[in-house]
């Protein structure tokens, strides 16, 4: 399969070479998938289906990298196992447009929404691979196909790629293909849906209707397809539309999902297990969105951002004190604080003219307001003389300030992070 030819990464624990390897040989996750199935087998719980999944984690490619997809990648996604209808699988293709909805990312669904849209647009493309019987039927009409093209059209090669998959009957790759060498070949291939059975066009048809009756606009691409043998039924991918004024024009699928309930029988079980999920690039989502500049990955944190008024007297060392012990009584009544170290130490500095405070307590908002914080809070000369925990406080959603606000006050001032948190 293109998992062990291509995709996989090995790893020996010696320094000889690849070709002469006795030796441990680790093979670094390629996907997630497989692994979720084997634990569910391992451990037994198939007797407990369904069983709904999620995870992230880094995966490995040994094939040549893409935009947004290293040979060290995260990846995201979800299992839902046990599960045949065609709910199920509308379920999962409508789980995957909220989460890329939320976001940032906009389904697309008229020309109107490409004007208007200020982030990526993405579109759901969909196909059906029908039932192993249909698949087995379709490769060998496929495989009929190309053998005769090539015969037809000497002076036209395809791509090595593609040459390899057909040598070792992995046809229905040929169509997922980017390639230039091989578009005109793939364009007059004959269509899978030639090949469904009657049960397999219901299923399909049926889960057409429920994503029309939840309003969800897709484009049926025939040439989307699964290369590993266990897929079947439904295949999905959210692929970004392409920007004519961009250099980065050229759609990539950016979650990519479908049904493998042959996965469970190739892992020997004595019985299939039916399961439908979908996985998402972590890079690749975080480039599509910065591209469009909707920086859905800010740091942020609903919190306090805590400044100490350093001033270059001998009150620092108290000051410094003081804001460490109301970093800590706070987070003990569960508010998330940032302390600043921005503002050098004053041993660290030759001692010159006393900085003014206001322009320390500016430079801070600034500092509060990109770090994302809901609150800035200030701790001086005039705050430390007067206890643990005094400080004064800026909203800055509201633009009040408070000044020497006491244990007990603070607490109650910040009331909306402790609730939100």
């Amino acid at each position: 399969s293109d998992v062990v030819s291509k995709e996989m990464f090995e790893m020996s624990n010696s320094r000889v070479e690849q070709s002469s390897r006795n030796e441990k040989v680790v093979c670094l996750r390629p996907e997630n998938t497989a692994g979720v199935m084997r634990a569910v087998l391992e451990n037994g719980l198939f007797q407990k289906l369904p069983k709904r999944y999620f995870y992230s984690g880094p995966m490995f490619r040994y094939e040549r990298p893409q935009r947004g997809r290293l040979r060290q990648f995260h990846q995201l996604g979800i299992e839902s196992l046990g599960t045949f209808g065609v709910s199920s699988d509308a379920d999962a293709i409508l789980l995957a447009a909220d989460f890329l909805e939320n976001l940032g990312f906009s389904l697309k669904s008229d020309i109107q929404c490409l004007k208007s849209h200020a982030g990526p647009v993405v579109e759901l493309r969909l196909n059906t691979l029908g039932g192993a019987e249909c698949r087995e039927k379709y490769s060998e009409t496929l495989s009929v196909y190309l053998k005769d093209w090539i015969l037809e059209n000497p002076d036209k090669k395809l791509s090595s790629e593609s040459l390899e998959r057909l040598r070792d009957g992995r046809v229905m790759r040929i169509l997922d293909s980017k390639s230039e060498q091989d578009r005109e070949c793939i364009a007059g291939a004959p269509l899978l849906r030639e090949s469904l059975s009657l049960e397999s066009q219901s299923r399909f048809s049926s889960l057409c209707s429920l994503l029309d009756g939840m309003g969800v606009n897709y484009i049926i691409d025939d040439h989307l397809v699964r290369g590993l043998d266990y897929y079947c039924h439904t295949a999905f991918e959210f692929t970004t539309v392409g920007d004519s004024n961009s250099n980065a024009s050229r759609p990539v699928a950016v979650l990519a999902g479908g049904r493998y309930d042959m996965l469970a029988t190739l892992m020997n079980s004595k019985r299939p297990v039916p399961a439908i999920g979908w996985a998402a690039g972590v890079e690749r989502l975080a480039l599509e969105l910065e591209r469009c500049g909707k920086g859905a990955f800010k740091e942020e944190f609903p919190g306090v951002y805590l400044v100490p008024l350093l001033s270059h007297t001998t009150t620092d060392d108290l000051i410094k004190l003081r804001s460490l012990q109301c970093a800590s009584l706070l987070r003990k009544h569960g508010i998330p604080v940032v302390v600043s170290y921005n503002q050098a130490d004053a041993d660290e500095l030759e001692l010159t003219s006393p900085k003014k405070r206001q322009n320390i307590i500016k430079k801070g908002i600034k500092e509060a307001d990109k770090a994302g914080a809901r609150f800035a809070c200030f701790i001086g000369e005039e705050e430390s003389l007067q206890g643990e925990c005094v400080a004064s406080l800026k909203d800055l959603e509201t633009g009040e300030l408070f000044t020497s606000l006491r244990e007990e006050e603070l607490k109650a001032r910040l009331s909306p992070i402790i609730m939100e948190s």
